[in-house]
């Protein structure tokens, strides 16, 4: 084998990545933020711009590892350009998930809201930290529950819960009997109006599954839907229910799918918009048992539609999604799609979608669960929201390795991919030119490098997947390379081209759309 030179090139190790279907799509490699440790899962919580710097803020919520029994603390961080690596403060909790982000007191601000104390202490009682310029780890006041229900996990982390449409969030709860505790405010605070969904009496026997509920307006009417999965055990027959939001909290505008009639439903998660038409998506399972597991984005609408109508190219074992935002600032929402012991995948939105693959970030430890991924916002001000994702973790932190949480920036997609740059930086990027192109199958590949490093090409077909790559290390140069495609590729049509130069410093990317013809 001998070096990506003028004449010959090595065949080299796989890169198991994916591009998005469009092609001009840019990768998302830019690390702005990492802190290390070891966090409990749905550990992000978005906070918006506090102190008005035009900067998103967020939390981290992180197990305190030297304190005894289950301890925890939210770091606040504060978003800029770079990012800060120190924590502005933290608020202490009793568990990282029971704390969670609401504009109760409707002033813009996202509030902190902490479950205080521990779990199964009564009264229940939530301590209130206003947000603004002020926000500080005093609490502003204490909401008292309603009831006496076990309480545990708080929902809204990421984006605002409006189930009745009236532009102001929820805050909500609930108890393992399957209680959901919808609690509102009004800018005097208190007393707090609640609306609480309880379980129909020929399905009180069921238990709520919290990791497998998901929010979203799939309908698209302005008010934010949800979905919980409930199991039963004996006999078996578990539920997937969409209850649709409605101004006055009525919960029975509900349709369900049954494990009896839908293989899978635990699988079945709402996402937010897609495709610009002010509905959500839905992640729906479109294998069968024992088959090869692969998912797919079904269109919102009402009641939901589960047939799957677009392939999403990475499975995997589990629907789990969520919506980062839009990280490409493209006006059109993308998603994160957790695959099991494995990685996350990012996909992008579109006004069409025809067909979805992803690069996939990959962890050096297993990922078990939507650790950590969340919606950040916009943390370093250029206004295109920016990517969370993060490793796994577990409460056994003497056999399971500490888990990171990264924020990557968005970035916009240029007009073309021949148009692709280095984003703000100035720096030279690879030049490559390939022909004869349309091809019949061997082309000339000319670059030119403007620093030395290691070089990666990796081949894509036009619904990214990856077909052939190779990599070594380069000097800085100019270059022309033979390659014939048809050894690998299978069918006439459209094929990225897509070159990486780490240098150490920085990493610089080309893609190339190449038309072959056979």
């Amino acid at each position: 084998m001998s070096k990506l030179n003028q004449n010959s090139i090595q065949f080299g190790f796989l890169l198991l990545m994916f591009v998005a279907t469009d092609v001009s799509a840019q990768y998302f490699d830019t690390l702005i933020f990492r802190t290390n440790g070891l966090y409990w899962k749905e550990s992000v919580i978005f906070m918006g711009d506090q102190n008005g710097d035009s900067c998103d803020d967020f939390m981290i919520t992180k197990m305190d590892t030297t304190a005894a029994g289950s301890e925890g603390k939210a770091y606040f961080y504060y978003g800029g350009n770079p990012v800060p690596d120190t924590p502005a403060f933290y608020i202490k909790t009793y568990n990282p998930i029971t704390i969670t982000a609401c504009d109760i007191n409707r002033d813009g601000f996202r509030d902190v809201i902490r479950h205080r104390g521990v779990i199964n202490t009564y009264p229940i009682s939530y301590d209130v930290f206003l947000g603004g310029p002020d926000i500080d780890t005093i609490p502003d006041f204490v909401i008292y529950h309603p009831d006496s229900n076990h309480i545990s996990i708080l929902y809204g982390r990421d984006w605002p819960i409006d189930y009745d449409g009236d532009g102001w969030e929820e805050f909500v709860t609930f108890s393992y009997s399957w209680y959901f505790y919808f609690l509102m405010s009004t800018a005097e605070i208190q007393p707090v109006e609640y609306h609480v969904l309880k379980p129909d009496s020929a399905y009180s026997n069921y238990q709520f599954r919290y990791n497998y509920l998901s929010f979203a307006d799939i309908d698209g009417d302005g008010k934010t839907d949800f979905s919980p999965f409930l199991q039963r055990t004996n006999p078996s027959n578990d539920l997937r229910r969409f209850y649709f939001g409605n101004s006055d909290f009525s919960f029975s505008d509900y349709h369900q799918f049954s494990s009896d009639t839908t293989f899978q439903p635990e699988n079945i998660f709402i996402v937010n918009d897609m495709n610009g038409n002010g509905n959500g998506e839905l992640i729906v399972f479109r294998g069968t048992a024992g088959g090869d597991m692969p998912y797919a984005l079904s269109f919102g609408t009402r009641p939901p539609n589960i047939t799957p109508e677009v392939k999403i190219s990475a499975g995997g074992l589990s629907g789990e999604g969520i919506s980062p935002g839009d990280i490409n600032g493209d006006g059109y929402g993308d998603l994160l799609k957790f695959i099991p012991y494995e990685s996350y995948a990012l996909y992008l939105g579109g006004s069409t979608i025809t067909g979805l693959v992803a690069k996939l970030y990959f962890s050096n430890v297993f990922l078990r669960e939507i650790n950590f991924a969340g919606r950040v916002g916009d943390v370093n001000g250029d206004g295109i929201d920016d990517i969370c994702v993060g490793e796994n973790a577990s409460t056994n932190h003497q056999s399971i390795p500490d888990g990171d949480v990264y924020i990557y920036k968005g970035t916009r997609t240029p007009a073309s991919v021949e148009e692709e740059v280095v984003e703000q930086t100035g720096e030279k990027n690879i030049e490559v030119a390939i022909s004869p192109n349309p091809t019949t199958g061997k082309v000339n590949i000319h670059f030119t490098l403007p620093d030395s490093g290691m070089l990666s090409l990796e081949i894509f077909d036009i619904l990214g997947q990856w077909i052939y790559n190779t990599s070594s290390k380069e000097e800085k140069g100019v270059y022309t390379k033979e390659l014939n495609i048809q050894n690998f590729a299978v069918t006439s049509g459209i094929y990225i081209f897509h070159f990486t130069l780490e240098t150490g410093e920085k990493t610089l990317t080309k893609s190339v759309k190449v038309q072959l013809i056979k």
